[in-house]
């Protein structure tokens, strides 16, 4: 299986977002406190569709769309049937 943590600081330029997710790279599982999803207001149970302008549709896709977004971008997720866009700044 894949490992459930992309945004761990292994990963592209070590940025790092703060979750756990479920092996399709969108649901968030776990949010780690004092780290940027935490901040950005995101939750457990969130979808994630997109960070900045990158399409988010996988594991492999976040990793991606983590890389190469900026130190501030947005973050859409779908929350209870609604699309939320959040405000984030990576830490890197």
């Amino acid at each position: 299986g894949l490992p459930t943590s992309p945004n761990d600081g292994t990963h592209g330029r070590g940025r790092l977002l703060g979750i756990d997710t479920e092996e399709d790279g969108q649901t968030i599982t776990g949010i780690r406190s004092g780290l940027p999803a935490e901040k950005a207001g995101l939750k457990i149970g969130d979808k994630i569709l997109k960070i900045g302008d990158k399409t988010v549709g996988s594991y492999e896709e976040l990793r991606t769309a983590i890389r190469a977004s900026q130190k501030k971008s947005t973050i859409v997720v779908l929350r209870e049937g609604k699309e939320l866009t959040l405000s984030v700044e990576f830490t890197e």
